[in-house]
């Protein structure tokens, strides 16, 4: 494994100045990595897991990641065979200090897909691995702890002519298979994510998908803490509903997030549902219009305090065919406090973990092709309670440097002119981290970006060139 290498394109020290200052790093080697799922840590800092496609014993590994809470890298470790390894969920374990970690693997004899959960201690040393399924493909997306043991949700492919069925698994703490339970129906199912809402009772989400009608709906299915089913509701509204993640506030009621499709376009739109406390369906709402041309889908939960939510997910845009990594607050009314977009025009990033930190700051994991080493980051955000964004450099383990323009005048009044020497993305961002400005230069020259619309004050200039090199400086404009 690579030792990792922290280098810091703007001033350290801003970083480190103020407890609730936001920031960003990307994490990873040569080749792709993904954060899935993170938790806060006794000491402030954080676990992260993914996969990691530059490092381990095989293809791709599950990759595990400790940070402090300034997210500066403390240790990275994986788990893997000499196959495919994804980590899609961690939580704190039954045991205090320890850490079960799920995901799936075709690492393993007849090598087909089978659940694959480990547990570490708080240093990541391996306590003990195992795997289970059937004989087909078993995708696990998400796991519980019931006191007594742990539930894992996922998908099975087994007696599925070509689909899948929600698929839950019941182990002890030794990680042995108690209980297995198969949503066997004429419809394809999957189960994305399990939450506890009550005591003994435990909500998975999902959808159903009805091949004949070409058509999906939003499902919910309780369960007890030994994995038997007590209900099962499906939630249509006429519009290709898919459920990924669910969040409860103990008082204030479930969330359920995901998405939806509104026409033949098959362009993802956010969608929410609010459940009382007792799981009962309330309403459900859309965070955008319909007939705009941003997208959204939800990829996660996670109760902030009170009644406030936050959630991540990946932008779309109809149009430019590109994803931002996007975070929310909310209230449960399904519409937002604020939302903040990560990432580059025309380049893809998405979240797909969110918790709140220490400081009530808000820190989110996914991926990045914007910043960072290799062909596809592991990303790790931090933003302010009120989404407050950072405005220098992004931080990362191996991420280079764009090769110096000259970028002038500095102030400015109408214009700014960059001798580029490469194709690039340009975005200005003001001081709240907000993007004012994109434009894309092709080919080596001197270009001219336009900046005669913007307010005075002092903004942040990111360049991406061709080779995803990066550069930033702050200017002036009068």
């Amino acid at each position: 494994m690579k030792n990792s290498i922290l280098i810091v394109l703007g001033l350290f020290t801003s970083i480190i100045s103020f407890a609730q200052t936001p920031w960003v790093r990307t994490y990873g080697g040569p080749n792709e990595e993904k954060g899935y799922s993170l938790v806060l840590a006794p000491d402030s800092g954080f676990y992260v897991v993914g996969f990691t496609g530059s490092y381990g014993a095989g293809s791709t590994d599950m990759y595990i990641i400790k940070t402090d809470s300034l997210g500066q890298l403390q240790w990275q470790k994986t788990i893997g065979t000499a196959n495919i390894d994804i980590a899609e969920d961690i939580i704190p374990a039954n045991n205090p200090g320890e850490y079960l970690i799920a995901g799936y693997s075709n690492g393993f004899y007849p090598y087909e897909y089978n659940f694959y959960f480990a547990k570490i201690d708080a240093n990541g040393d391996t306590i003990r691995t195992n795997q289970a399924g059937t004989t087909e493909w078993d995708l696990c997306h998400a796991a519980v702890a019931t006191g007594d043991g742990y539930l894992l949700v996922g998908e099975t492919f087994y007696l599925s002519n070509g689909g899948t069925h929600g698929y839950l698994m019941k182990v002890d703490e030794n990680l042995d298979t108690v209980k297995t339970y198969v949503n066997y129906s004429n419809e394809y199912t999957v189960f994305n994510d399990i939450i506890k809402v009550a005591a003994n009772k435990y909500l998975v989400v999902g959808n159903s998908y009805n091949e004949a009608k070409d058509s999906s709906d939003a499902m919910i299915w309780l369960f007890n803490s030994d994995g038997d089913l007590l209900q099962e509701l499906r939630i249509d509204y006429g519009k290709n509903e898919y459920l990924n993640c669910a969040a409860a506030s103990y008082g204030h009621g479930i969330m359920l997030g995901g998405y939806f499709h509104y026409d033949t376009t098959k362009f993802s739109k956010s969608l929410q549902i609010k459940l009382s406390d007792s799981a009962d369906v309330i309403d459900w709402y859309l965070m955008a219009p319909e007939a705009d041309d941003y997208g959204l889908e939800i990829t996660d939960y996670a109760h902030y305090g009170n009644d406030a939510f936050i959630l991540a997910g990946e932008s779309r845009y109809k149009y430019n065919d590109d994803h931002q990594a996007v975070i929310i607050r909310s209230y449960p009314d399904g519409y937002p406090v604020f939302n903040k977009e990560s990432g580059i025009l025309l380049i893809i990033d998405g979240f797909f973990g969110i918790a709140r930190a220490h400081d009530n700051g808000i820190v989110a994991t996914g991926y990045t092709r914007s910043y960072g080493p290799g062909i596809q980051a592991l990303m790790i955000s931090k933003f302010g309670e009120w989404g407050a964004t950072y405005n220098g450099a992004i931080v990362s383990n191996e991420e280079k440097e764009i090769e110096t323009w000259k970028i002038y005048p500095n102030p400015t009044h109408n214009y700014l002119y960059i001798e580029a020497k490469s194709d690039a993305q340009i975005r200005i961002l003001d001081m709240t981290g907000n993007v004012v400005t994109n434009a894309k230069i092709t080919g080596a020259g001197v270009h001219s970006i336009s900046v005669e619309n913007l307010a005075s004050g002092v903004y942040n200039l990111q360049i991406l060139s061709s080779d995803y090199a990066i550069s930033h400086t702050k200017f002036v404009k009068n």
